[in-house]
């Protein structure tokens, strides 16, 4: 099993080396970076899981917070915090930035490994979650919605209408797309126009197909499709 990447971002040479050696015992692989400058250049060179910055990283330099800021926004990269300063103030500002944690300085081996590992779990989770979503305009805005929450889909033209919890939402493509769509693992065809969730399927006769609060009409040719499902 390959291991999971870390970067280490830390300016102080003794507890790079430190954290370092915790991590890589626990099995990880590591990069360093004493700056972030350096952390952003192995960021778009070198697949990473996680990073663990340190807030302080020096006079002259971009601090941790900052640099989780520009992480949020342009890499899908979870990462954690680690600092000296458990003060009210940088812990506030820390978690604007969304962090998966936030530890401070001595910290415990255990507590570092637990927090990463809890990171890369949920971050991997998270990013499942959005695969198996689409997204989609409800209103005046976009949203990612997940595919098992749909109830039935009809085709509009170029557009899909997602039927999801009494909410109709617009999705720019085809049934013919949706269907070969590889994310598409519960939609069956039940019409020319209509996707139907087969996990939303209270019951189906040789006509009609009964979800919750619709009914559905089944054509002769998409028949099969109901009754091999």
């Amino acid at each position: 099993m390959t291991p999971k990447t870390i970067l280490l971002v830390e300016d102080d040479f003794l507890n790079r080396r430190l954290t370092k050696k915790i991590l890589v015992n626990a099995g990880y692989k590591v990069y360093e970076s004493k700056n972030s400058s350096e952390a952003l250049q192995l960021i778009k060179t070198e697949k990473i899981d996680l990073a663990v910055l340190d807030i302080n990283l020096g006079e002259d330099e971009l601090e941790g917070i900052t640099l989780g800021q520009q992480i949020k926004d342009h890499h899908p990269i979870p990462f954690i915090y680690l600092t000296a300063y458990a003060n009210i103030p940088t812990l506030t500002q820390a978690t604007t930035t969304k962090p998966h944690s936030y530890l401070t300085k001595p910290f415990k081996d255990i507590d570092l490994i637990a927090s990463i590992g809890i990171a890369i779990d949920h971050a991997s989770s998270l990013q499942q979650e959005l695969i198996s979503s689409i997204s989609v305009k409800y209103q005046d805005h976009f949203t990612h919605l997940p595919l098992n929450n749909i109830d039935y889909i009809e085709s509009e033209g170029n557009y899909l209408l997602c039927y999801s919890a009494g909410k109709v939402y617009r999705y720019r493509s085809t049934i013919k797309q949706m269907i070969n769509n590889p994310i598409n693992t519960i939609f069956i065809q039940i019409h020319r126009a209509f996707l139907v969730n087969k996990n939303k399927i209270e019951k189906y006769n040789a006509n009609s197909v009964f979800l919750k609060q619709k009914t559905l009409a089944v054509s002769r040719y998409y028949k099969k499709n109901l009754f091999s499902r």
